[in-house]
């Protein structure tokens, strides 16, 4: 009886591991992150596996006989894990990177506007005769009539 809920325990963590996976990984998908077709099926295959081995434990075949498997599906298990957190790191990685330049870029297009607007400015302000003057005018005559 121990052994059954033993094997019980380790086949519902080993499930909840690999759904985890897959809701990471469409997560990830539906962000617009690129995760190969060839990872998620490798993760479904597996995850199919781990079923099987379930199954035939269910059934009563000796553990001796599924242990090699079970020892595989776990293996199989973390090593899918880690395939999927590289390529979210990656993903991850890439996003920010992509991120910064599109703000780097931003921002040295926002310096070189307000360098030519003002250039701009004052070009346009010793060209135009009552730029400043009339600005200047029209605070003293402010003053002079209050």
């Amino acid at each position: 009886m121990a052994r059954d809920e033993s094997m019980k325990g380790y086949f519902e963590v080993l499930r909840d591991y690999y759904d985890a996976m897959q809701a990471t990984a469409a997560r990830a998908t539906e962000r617009g992150m690129r995760i190969s077709r060839e990872l998620m099926d490798e993760v479904a295959e597996r995850q199919q596996e781990m079923a099987d081995v379930g199954r035939r434990a269910a059934a009563g075949e000796e553990l001796r006989s599924l242990y090699p498997r079970m020892l595989e599906s776990t293996v199989a298990a973390q090593t899918s894990a880690l395939k999927l957190y590289q390529t979210l790191q990656e993903e991850s990685m890439g996003a920010y990177v992509e991120a910064r330049e599109s703000i780097q870029e931003l921002v040295r297009a926002s310096m070189r506007f307000a360098e030519t607007a003002v250039h701009e400015t004052q070009e346009w302000s010793a060209a135009n005769p009552f730029g400043t003057g009339a600005t200047a005018g029209s605070a003293n005559n402010t003053t002079a009539e209050d």
